[in-house]
């Protein structure tokens, strides 16, 4: 699978992006989109906003402008797309915005300007006061107007009431979905996909990117993780810029964390599921007191380290010797996980392949 089709495409966060781009292009809206982090593969977002923009037919031309540049809009679009007879025109005692509303026949009209890269707060400030009064003023001359997309990295800016405000942070949530759909064709368990799935967030952090780097090595994350995840890192962002290491301290405290996450809950099902098959013989060895002195007379209370004592030590359970053992490898890997220590690949496998 394409990572950045599988993103763009799959994941409901993104496909509802889509959604409401497309949605305020049919309204005729001018579009803010405001972004927490780099948008992941931007080629192929803006390669899709234009094949999106292409099926609603407005018939106006997609134009790029460079939002990071200092230039005032007003100045720039004057500049770029006002032919030299007509901006002589011009006299300083009118806006911009006022004189190109009054000239309907400028191929300005007919644009949709995707302005992109914008980070400065005043920047943005100054285009959405030029579309504002750009658009007012064609309102007013009767001139079909330009559209605007603008996308903003920085602090959240509410705009005019008449733009479409859309606000894109992608959370843990949307990073976990994206690494499933990439695992969906893998040959393996549903339990192994979870984990190897929680692995890829948990290492990724809001680097997309990074996060469908790991989720399409598979297996290979799962069996050997830190290999893995520093192979990655020689790998580079599409855009180019390369990915922010991580030390050994998080990538453990990634691991362990996709570990607790995945093997904590099969564990104590495994606990709760012994309990139940073996309720008559656990209810015979009862009441016991656990390691805090606690007197036990419900079998459902009892821990893992409780069922092996009664287990090793109380012939009334009369439990197979293949139970006793199962009993003891489950405990073992709980109280390693208890005690802030990875579990290795096989025994993983063993659990939950």
């Amino acid at each position: 699978m394409n990572k950045d089709f599988v993103w763009w495409t799959m994941v409901n966060s993104s496909k509802t992006l889509f959604n409401e781009i497309k949605k305020g292009i049919e309204n005729r809206a001018p579009i803010l989109l405001t972004l927490d982090s780099p948008l992941p593969w931007k080629e192929t977002f803006y390669s899709l906003c234009q094949s999106a923009i292409a099926e609603i037919n407005t018939g106006k031309s997609l134009e790029y402008l460079d939002g990071s540049k200092k230039e005032e809009p007003s100045q720039l679009l004057f500049q770029s797309y006002v032919p030299q007879t007509i901006k002589m025109e011009y006299w300083p005692d009118q806006s911009i915005p006022e004189f190109l509303a009054e000239k309907k026949n400028l191929s300005l009209h007919q644009g949709i300007f995707l302005v992109l890269g914008i980070h400065d707060a005043a920047i943005l400030e100054n285009w959405l006061n030029l579309i504002s009064a750009y658009q007012e003023s064609c309102k007013k001359n009767g001139t079909d107007s330009a559209l605007f997309f603008l996308e903003y990295s920085g602090s959240k800016k509410t705009p005019p009431s008449e733009f479409c405000d859309l606000h894109f942070s992608p959370n843990i949530f949307d990073r976990y979905i994206f690494s499933l759909t990439l695992l969906s064709e893998l040959n393996c368990n549903f339990f192994i996909k979870q984990y190897i799935a929680e692995l890829a967030c948990m290492m990724s952090k809001k680097e997309l990117e990074f996060c469908g780097e790991l989720a399409e090595q598979g297996l290979a994350l799962a069996q050997n993780p830190k290999t893995i995840i520093h192979q990655s890192f020689l790998h580079k962002k599409s855009d180019g810029r390369e990915y922010r290491e991580l030390d050994e301290a998080e990538i453990f405290s990634g691991i362990y964390t996709a570990q607790i996450k995945i093997l904590f809950p099969v564990i104590e099902q495994f606990r709760i599921n012994f309990i139940k098959s073996h309720e008559n013989q656990i209810q015979r060895c009862l009441p016991i007191r656990n390691s805090l002195n606690e007197e036990i007379n419900n079998p459902s209370d009892l821990e893992l380290s409780d069922l092996c004592s009664i287990a090793m030590n109380n012939p009334l359970a009369d439990f197979t010797s293949d139970e006793k053992t199962t009993l003891l490898q489950y405990r073992n890997l709980r109280n390693k996980l208890a005690h802030n220590t990875q579990i290795e690949w096989a025994e993983i496998d063993k659990l939950i392949g």
